[in-house]
């Protein structure tokens, strides 16, 4: 450092020496680097960040804590998990499945899960996932692992016994369904707009039949009028044929008569 202010100082003393200061010529002070500042150009407007998406994910319920068989606790709705008798209705284990596109790697991910809640979020914030869960968890006994190959991250949370012996969500359907009589009053119902509907299509087909026999008629009578008229003209043509036949023939004699004239009177 004090060779460079050395150094530094040097040079001003000889510019000094045979030009002047820049401040005695009254010239523009340098800029630092001995370059002209120049005109300040606009600095680019930062940019905002996208907003996070929701990735999508299953959430899949695994096992029974009432020993029954494995498949009756895989679906996936709370609501039709089947509650045995005595028995509390409560999976296993809960299996979260999250697709990642775009992530690489699991050191992007930022994971927290609660006794009721996951949180998942990404480095590059483009995605964000907030999810209640439906039971109660054990959030020190939970895995996770990210699948490269495929982008998903799959979490394995066990899921705690219901407190006090308590029993859990059993579907209720919403009525009982229907009886037998409002079953049958129900086949009747639609037997009868069927056979409405049976009749009316066949009315409506006997009326469009009975339309094209109408107009067959018509053209057939107007067909036989053409016939008489050209009946009539036919016999009035042989009348006139018969009248002609006949004028020439009167037409001959004459001749003939006025030929034998003729004769005698050269005679």
């Amino acid at each position: 450092a004090a060779a460079a202010g050395a150094a530094g100082t040097a040079g001003r003393s000889s510019g000094g020496g045979s030009n002047g200061s820049a401040k005695d010529r009254g010239d523009p002070a340098p800029a630092a680097g001995g370059r002209d500042a120049g005109p300040l150009s606009p600095s680019p407007p930062a940019l905002e960040p996208e907003p996070a998406t929701a990735p999508r994910y299953t959430l899949v319920h695994r096992g029974s804590q009432d020993g029954v068989s494995d498949l009756t606790g895989s679906w996936s709705d709370v609501r039709l998990q089947p509650a045995s008798e005595g028995g509390t209705g409560r999976p296993r284990e809960l299996a979260l499945r999250v697709e990642l596109p775009e992530v690489q790697t699991a050191a992007d991910l930022d994971l927290d899960i609660t006794a009721r809640h996951v949180s998942l979020g990404e480095e590059a914030r483009r995605y964000t996932l907030e999810l209640d869960l439906p039971f109660e968890i054990a959030p020190e006994r939970c895995s996770a692992k990210y699948d490269r190959g495929k982008h998903a991250l799959t979490i394995v949370m066990p899921v705690l016994p219901p407190p006090d012996g308590g029993v859990g969500v059993s579907f209720q359907p919403a009525s009982a369904g229907q009886t037998e009589a409002e079953a049958r009053a129900e086949i009747e119902a639609a037997a009868a707009v069927e056979a409405a509907a049976r009749e009316a299509a066949a009315e409506e087909e006997a009326a469009t039949l009975k339309e094209e026999l109408s107009a067959r008629n018509g053209a057939l009578r107007s067909l036989g009028s053409q016939l008489l008229k050209l009946r009539d003209e036919l016999a009035a043509a042989t009348q006139e044929k018969e009248a002609l036949k006949e004028r020439l023939g009167a037409a001959d004699a004459d001749v003939e008569a006025n030929a034998y004239a003729i004769a005698a009177l050269q005679a």
